[in-house]
């Protein structure tokens, strides 16, 4: 499913135009990105939580020619689907 067919659906779910459903989304995504950054993680009831990980250094090869590199430390942003989903 594109976003614009996620847009879709939403409106037709709530009676909101796709424009306000596309606002809301793009508000949403920031929102949780910016919490995100800053150490915070975002719960969202029966859905799930996004939080920050840490990604340890590592070893690694480049798939062209074999050499090996080392793959700096970083952090990334994770989703945990909420129990209530997993089933599916």
């Amino acid at each position: 499913m594109t976003q614009a067919e996620f847009v879709k659906a939403v409106a037709e779910k709530t009676g909101l135009t796709q424009k306000d459903v596309k606002r809301v989304i793009n508000a949403m995504a920031d929102v949780i990105v910016d919490v995100v950054k800053e150490g915070d993680t975002v719960k969202l009831a029966d859905i799930g939580t996004f939080k920050m990980k840490e990604v340890p250094e590592k070893k690694a090869r480049n798939p062209k020619t074999g050499e090996e590199i080392t793959v700096p430390a970083h952090k990334k942003l994770v989703f945990k689907v909420s129990k209530k989903y997993k089933k599916i």
